[in-house]
């Protein structure tokens, strides 16, 4: 399994049970999804090796919809 994919599952997997563990409130949403503290855990970006280019301007409200966490925005490694 080529290095890409693993960091990828291990993004998704980290993301997944922020999503699940985590109520949040994050007002309206236009901070930094991966550059800003929103989720009191540090900046996302400095908890993985990878962010897609694609993703870099995303805000929190573009991934985090009605409550949740909309993971398949996110871009997959080449």
């Amino acid at each position: 399994m080529c290095i890409q994919k693993l960091v990828w599952q291990a993004i998704q997997k980290a993301l997944a049970l922020l999503c699940e563990g985590y109520s949040l409130k994050l007002g309206k949403g236009d901070s930094s999804f991966w550059y800003s503290d929103w989720s009191s855990m540090e900046k996302l970006v400095d908890k993985v090796h990878y962010v897609d280019i694609h993703d870099m301007q995303f805000s929190v409200a573009a991934v985090w919809n009605n409550g949740s966490c909309n993971l398949q925005k996110l871009g997959v490694p080449p």
